[in-house]
């Protein structure tokens, strides 16, 4: 009963995705860092929203530069205007701030991590869920999945991160991987779902406290990701934006360049930048 249950479950929603679908094509504006707001089925979903001005949080790496190192391209108003989904990976400054709470919504849908609902409650958020790993939402299929977020001390000391994929009969998917290095568990990941858009957090942010230890994908993760998945296309951002990266726009170019990667596999936006998605 159970399996028929799920069955016709499936079958509804595929039909109502259908049914629901706006016709406009989606797309994906970068922001900022990792902020982004994505058009999909007809819904305008916020990433990450890290509103801060220019250099509110001062050095994370202790160089002289302060984070965020730019402004936004776009007033934080206007990015929160018309929203009506929200997803958050975690909420590390640089990608939940306090900053995005004045101006968001309360009632719009929030998807976040299980660890991190009572701090969306404790802020006033209503309609709140932090799905084990899949929930639908209107005409929306969500996955909630893990983004390892570093290695070792530095990966206990950094807690959870996830990561998300988008599906929808007449979309593209979307897998958001988040705040991730590369591992063999991601791979199979994304051979898994087969996504048409992967979105990479690309800077090779680094901290102090650990030298040389990855928080997330740079130049050469990046690579070998590409190399190591022949679909899709890749979207790379969290570049240019915290002054602990290690990886810059103009490097990660640079290098995918020298090691061969096409261009046609991936798309380095700039900040405000809109990318026209196609399933």
């Amino acid at each position: 009963m159970r399996r028929i249950l799920s069955t016709l479950f499936a079958a509804v929603f595929c039909l109502c995705a259908f049914a629901q679908n706006s016709g406009k094509p989606a797309e994906i504006r970068l922001v900022r860092n990792a902020t982004m707001v994505i058009d999909y089925a007809g819904h305008k979903i916020l990433i990450d929203p890290m509103f801060a001005p220019k250099g509110a949080f001062g050095s994370w790496a202790g160089k002289g530069q302060k984070t965020p190192m730019v402004d936004l391209p776009i007033p934080a108003e206007k990015i929160a205007d018309g929203i009506d989904l929200m997803l958050v990976t975690h909420t590390h400054l640089d990608h939940f701030d306090e900053y995005a709470v004045p101006v968001l919504d309360k009632n719009i849908h929030v998807v976040a991590q299980p660890e991190e609902k009572q701090y969306f409650k404790h802020r006033d958020f209503q309609n709140i869920e932090a799905p084990a790993d899949t929930t639908y939402w209107d005409n929306i299929m969500i996955v909630r999945t893990k983004a390892q977020h570093g290695t070792g001390q530095l990966l206990e000391d950094m807690g959870a991160a996830s990561g998300y994929v988008l599906e929808n009969s007449m979309e593209p998917t979307i897998y958001i991987l988040g705040d991730a290095i590369l591992t063999s568990e991601l791979i199979q990941e994304i051979e898994k779902y087969h996504p048409d858009y992967i979105v990479v957090n690309s800077a090779g942010a680094e901290l102090p406290k650990y030298p040389g230890v990855k928080l997330i994908m740079g130049e050469r993760q990046v690579a070998e990701l590409i190399n190591k998945i022949p679909f899709g296309k890749f979207i790379l951002v969290h570049l240019d934006a915290v002054d602990h990266a290690t990886t810059s726009r103009q490097s990660l170019k640079k290098y995918l360049d020298e090691v061969g990667i096409p261009s046609s596999r991936y798309i380095i936006p700039a900040d405000g930048e809109i990318v026209r998605l196609n399933k």
